[in-house]
């Protein structure tokens, strides 16, 4: 029996972590696609809008490519909340090259 209370929040941090991570890059949603696009995984601006808006869930070999695009070595790093490297803080002044997260 499967309960949707310990299914339903992990597409929520996978919108959440694309978007934020898009956004640290300053990409479009277009750029992104496109970039995930280059890794064989066929994917336009209305899939990635769709994900950030928890419209449409994200298939394995789209995980799979995000995690690529975004230089994260493991896709399930797209499940957390905050970047590995960082823990989400880097040191004040400076940006993570993983996340993209800045303090200043």
């Amino acid at each position: 029996m499967k309960s949707e209370a310990l299914t339903e929040p992990m597409p929520d941090r996978i919108a959440d972590n694309v978007r934020a991570l898009r956004r640290a890059r300053s990409w479009s949603q277009q750029q992104l696609a496109d970039k995930v696009a280059g890794y064989g995984v066929p994917m336009n601006r209305q899939a990635i809008a769709k994900i950030e808006c928890k419209d449409r869930r994200v298939l394995a070999t789209e995980l799979w490519a995000l995690a690529r695009v975004f230089l994260l070595d493991d896709p399930t790093e797209l499940l957390m909340g905050q970047c590995s490297t960082c823990t989400g803080s880097p040191p004040p002044g400076l940006t993570c090259d993983r996340c993209g997260t800045g303090q200043s």
